[in-house]
C-alpha cells in the first residue's frame, strides 16, 4: 500500500514537472517567460510576453495536468490519495525537477486540483479568483484570495487531508507571491488589463 502511494506521488511530481508555459513559448516561437515580465512561467505572464492564444493554452495545460489526475483517482472511491497526489503535483509545478526546481506559483495547478476532488469547491473557488482578478485587475490577488478561501471550506471538512492540502497549497502560493504582495502595498503591482486612455 505504501509503495504504491509513493509511486503515485513521485509520478505525479514528475507530471507536475511539466512546464507548460516554456513547452508553449517554444512552440510558438515566443519570449521565455521566465526572462520577460514577471518572470513568473504561468498564464497571467505568458498573456503579457506571448499574447492570447499561448496563455490560454499554458491556463489549460497547467490546470489539466492537476486536473485529470486528480479526477481519475476520485472517481476510483481514493479521494485522500487524489489530494495527496494534486499536491504532489503542485509541488513539482512550484519545484520543477527538469527547470533546477525553479517554477510556477502555482494557481492554474491548485484550481486543477480542487475541481478534480471536489467540484463544488473548485467552481467556488474558481470564482472567488476570477471575482477578485476582475475587481482588482491583479491577476496575483485572485490566485491568493482563492487559495486562502479554500482553506476556509477546507476546514468545515471532516477529513484531516483537505485541511492539511488546503493549509500547504496555500502557505506556498503566498510564499511564491511574496513579492507581488510588496509590490501591491506599494502600488507597483503589474496589473493584468492595461486601463485605455
Amino acid at each position: 500500500m505504501y509503495m504504491q502511494l509513493s509511486l503515485i506521488l513521485v509520478g505525479a511530481y514528475l507530471i507536475g514537472s511539466v512546464c507548460f508555459a516554456i513547452l508553449f513559448a517554444r512552440l510558438f516561437s515566443a519570449r521565455d517567460p521566465r526572462q520577460f515580465g514577471s518572470g513568473n512561467p504561468g498564464a497571467s505572464n505568458m498573456y503579457r510576453v506571448a499574447g492570447r492564444l499561448p496563455a490560454a493554452l499554458t491556463l489549460l495545460g497547467d490546470m489539466g495536468k492537476a486536473f485529470v489526475p486528480v479526477y481519475a483517482l476520485n472517481s476510483m472511491a481514493y479521494y485522500d490519495t487524489a489530494l495527496l497526489a494534486g499536491l504532489a503535483i503542485f509541488i513539482g509545478h512550484i519545484f520543477p525537477v527538469y527547470h533546477r526546481f525553479k517554477g510556477g506559483k502555482g494557481v492554474a495547478v491548485y484550481l486543477g486540483i480542487y475541481l478534480g476532488a471536489w467540484q463544488e469547491a473548485g467552481v467556488v473557488i474558481l470564482g472567488v479568483w476570477l471575482l477578485l482578478a476582475a475587481l482588482s485587475n491583479y491577476a496575483s490577488l485572485g490566485g491568493i484570495g482563492g487559495c486562502v478561501f479554500a482553506c476556509f471550506l477546507a476546514f468545515m471538512q471532516p477529513s484531516n487531508t483537505d485541511l492539511f492540502v488546503a493549509v500547504v497549497i496555500a502557505s506556498l502560493v503566498i510564499f511564491r507571491h511574496r513579492d507581488n504582495i510588496k509590490n501591491m502595498l506599494r502600488g507597483r503591482e503589474k496589473v493584468l488589463f492595461k486601463k485605455r486612455r
